[in-house]
């Protein structure tokens, strides 16, 4: 939820820093006094467009800052991006900050990690659900509607089945069409093929062969300077006067002599002996090299061979294996051009089977979101009875037939129908219901999934508006019923909500040195109850209305108190 939220140098609000508890938490205040204007901050931290005409007049930029607490019950799609982004959240707390510039370098932070406002809408749009006078045409959107019935359904296990069935069908049907995209050039593509891979098979190249034959044109290409090297190395250790297997014989000889007088030169004499059996050696795989040098290999024919593979490498763009490869790939487009009309028929064939598996698993998704439809809609209904609609009624359209467009979700067709009174019959719901109908719809909705709906927090921007009466009891009520089990952050005008809160904040302007500030602050239980009075009854507000403020808070603030009627309003701006 959201802990802690601090607002610098926004609209009018110079500094403001405000420590949030659970539960249902309300923001008063007279119009135009700036309650709007936390609701904007907030959006900000969502990801929400920056604008430089958000900063206060002589500041260089406004920000906003935010703390959530993750806790144990966060999501693990929330943690792993997180972690993707080399996010830290060591305890458990994700501060999130946003600073607009007016030179235009506005800047986002998670746990001081800067991070695009794309993620920072992913992330944080996860942890708190706006609700406002806008939001609330969301619910008019199908993927809204869907979603919906899904948190109701909780089948998650048919969601990811219907998720595998569809990417399943994807593949397939991309293949098919990447198949069938050949078609127009298939024989002038298999007459090109057919002569690159004659043309290869032509060259009866074999692995290592070109090494080889580099190798040979050396050798026949300098054949006798070869053997004149060859020969003078035999000459050298072998052959001639002094040669090298003479002398360490002779070597080998002194020291065996001096051994004689000193035993310690043994093992010299060991290694002498052995290197002079080890040139003798050399001397005569050398002589037997000389054997070995070409004299009767065709040059021209090496150097034709040499020149053809080189130009066909060039001519490919690959080395010997390459053109290997490559002869193997032409011989596999071949055999699939060549059995185009059987392939095309199997991925036909494929394509009605992963068709069919991804139709029966949007069905198995379809009757359960229906059944969680009849669920959600009539604990809605019994909701909706008490925020005064009374003939409310909420229905999906009838499913179409074999023709209705599938996607990863299942059947694309949801659209949720809603008529607000008895007897009239129900009709897709942006066509119909009123603002007013949509807000009070919402929260009915929201009332009846939040045991599954994962987002912690809640933003309701007067929600309130257009009722009154025993409709906004209602309201109050299940918003205090949506406190006791989420976070409820709520903008207000209505006293019957206002009183139903865990906490209250009072928001006032307040004039200094010829500039306009918004302060915002927590209210005491005895200015809860003066603020209360304000809304009942407006700024002259007197014992009576004090004490049905004191009512409606349950009694919270002591009789000794309120010494006056002073409006609340005017108390709590005089403390902030």
């Amino acid at each position: 939820m959201l802990q802690r939220l601090s607002i610098r140098n926004f609209a009018l609000i110079d500094a403001v820093d405000l420590e949030l508890g659970s539960g249902l938490l309300v923001v008063t205040g007279e119009t135009g006094a700036g309650k709007s204007i936390v609701f904007d901050a907030i959006s900000l931290l969502l990801g929400g467009r920056a604008s430089t005409e958000v900063i206060r007049r002589d500041a260089d930029e406004a920000s906003v800052l935010g703390v959530f607490g993750l806790g144990a019950s966060a999501s693990a799609l929330v943690l792993a991006r997180l972690e993707e982004a080399g996010v830290p959240v060591d305890d458990g707390q994700l501060i999130v900050r946003r600073v607009v510039s007016r030179s235009g370098r506005n800047r986002s932070y998670m746990n001081d990690v800067v991070v695009t406002a794309g993620l920072l809408s992913e992330v944080v749009g996860s942890l708190v659900d706006i609700l406002g006078q806008h939001q609330h045409l969301a619910l008019t959107r199908p993927d809204e509607q869907r979603g919906l019935l899904d948190r109701r359904a909780a089948h998650g296990a048919l969601l990811e089945s219907m998720d595998v069935a569809w990417r399943v069908l994807r593949e397939v049907a991309a293949r098919r069409r990447e198949l069938e995209s050949a078609r127009a050039g298939r024989l002038e593509r298999l007459e090109f093929l057919r002569f690159q891979r004659d043309e290869l098979r032509g060259l009866s190249l074999r692995a290592g062969e070109f090494v080889e034959l580099e190798s040979s044109l050396g050798r026949v290409r300098n054949a006798e300077r070869l053997r004149q090297a060859v020969g003078e190395a035999v000459s050298l250790l072998l052959e001639s006067d002094g040669a090298a297997v003479e002398r360490l014989a002779e070597a080998t000889a002194q020291v065996t002599r001096a051994q004689s007088w000193d035993p310690s030169l043994e093992p010299l004499r060991v290694r002498l002996e052995e290197l002079e059996a080890l040139t003798a050696d050399v001397a005569q795989e050398l002589r037997g090299a000389l054997v070995d040098v070409p004299d009767d290999l065709d040059l021209d024919a090496l150097e034709g061979r040499h020149e053809l593979l080189r130009s066909t490498f060039r001519r490919y763009g690959v080395d010997e294996s390459g053109l290997l490869d490559r002869l193997a790939e032409i011989e596999e487009e071949i055999d699939r051009l060549e059995h185009y009309a059987e392939r095309l028929e199997g991925l036909d064939e494929e394509e009605q089977r992963a068709r069919a598996a991804a139709e029966e698993a949007a069905d198995r998704l379809d009757a359960s979101r229906r059944q969680a439809g009849d669920e959600l809609f009539a604990a809605a209904a019994v909701r909706l009875a008490g925020l005064g609609m009374p003939g409310a009624q909420l229905a999906l359209a009838p499913a179409g037939g074999r023709g209705r467009a599938l996607s990863r979700h299942g059947w694309e067709d949801i659209e949720l129908l809603f008529s607000a009174n008895t007897g009239e019959e129900p009709r897709p719901l942006g066509k119909v219901a009123s603002g007013g109908e949509l807000s009070r719809l919402m929260l009915a909705l929201k009332t009846c999934v939040i045991e599954r709906d994962p987002v912690p927090t809640y933003l309701f921007d007067e929600v309130d508006t257009g009722i009154g009466g025993q409709a906004a009891v209602a309201v109050a009520g299940m918003l205090r019923e949506l406190g006791e089990r989420r976070q409820v952050f709520c903008i207000t005008h209505l006293p019957q909500i206002a009183s139903r809160a865990h906490e209250q904040y009072f928001v006032s302007k307040q004039v200094e040195s010829g500039r306009t500030t918004s302060v915002i602050r927590r209210l005491s239980a005895d200015e809860r109850a003066l603020e209360v009075a304000r809304m009942l009854g407006g700024e002259q507000a007197g014992a009576a209305t004090l004490a049905h403020a004191r009512e409606l808070l349950g009694g919270a603030v002591t009789d000794g108190a309120v010494t006056d009627g002073t409006a609340a309003g005017g108390g709590a701006a005089a403390g902030a």
